[in-house]
């Protein structure tokens, strides 16, 4: 993982040295909203599983910072849902997420590549029959993923995009319980748009 940062990174230098500033696109500021497929994994001295997939949404806005003539630095600002279905009930988590990707492009296809680390709004456990439980207090303010995905390009000027992205887990969000953890998996498609 850390070497497909560091390739990114590597990538966005060179560029950067080999193109002429006047050769760089203009930066642009975007809209994008979706939805999020997610799974929790559960883990315990005793056994290990996912919950059953929930869906989500996701939305903010994107910003596309140029390095180089194809290579961005793309900050994000999302709401961000994310859950499972589990035995228990269905589990929620509301983050705003703030994913810091590298991009590399052609035309119209690219790859998006980068950490995100996502804030903690509210979290909720909502049993069969039952009224929803606040459990946000059981769970860590942060977290923190892996974001890995792919975008594309279209329309006048390239103004609309669309894109599909994988959210890994690197931390754990369940605390004060040694020898368990709770992480959130999801994969995301989504469709955005670009000011001029």
């Amino acid at each position: 993982m850390r070497k497909i940062v560091y390739l990114f990174t590597l990538l966005s230098l060179s560029a950067t040295l080999t193109y002429g500033q006047d050769t760089i696109p203009k930066n642009r500021f975007g809209f994008k909203a979706g939805v999020n497929l997610s799974q929790v994994r559960s883990i315990t001295p005793d056994e290990k599983g996912f919950s059953d997939i929930a869906v989500g949404a996701v939305f903010g806005v994107f910003w596309e910072l140029y390095l180089a003539d194809k290579i961005k630095f793309q900050p994000e600002i999302l709401f961000n849902s994310v859950g499972g279905k589990t035995d228990t009930g269905n589990i929620r988590f509301n983050y705003l997420s703030i994913p810091f990707l590298f991009k590399s492009h052609g035309k119209h296809f690219g790859i998006v590549v980068g950490p995100q680390i996502g804030l903690l709004l509210s979290g909720k456990l909502k049993p069969d029959m039952n009224p929803a439980q606040d459990i946000k207090d059981q769970y860590k303010s942060t977290d923190l993923s892996f974001i890995l995905g792919a975008e594309y390009d279209f329309g006048k000027n390239n103004m609309f995009v669309a894109g599909l992205r994988l959210q890994y887990p690197i931390a754990n969000v369940y605390k004060d319980v040694p020898g368990s953890a709770i992480k959130n998996y999801a994969v995301s498609g989504f469709l955005g748009f670009r000011f001029k």
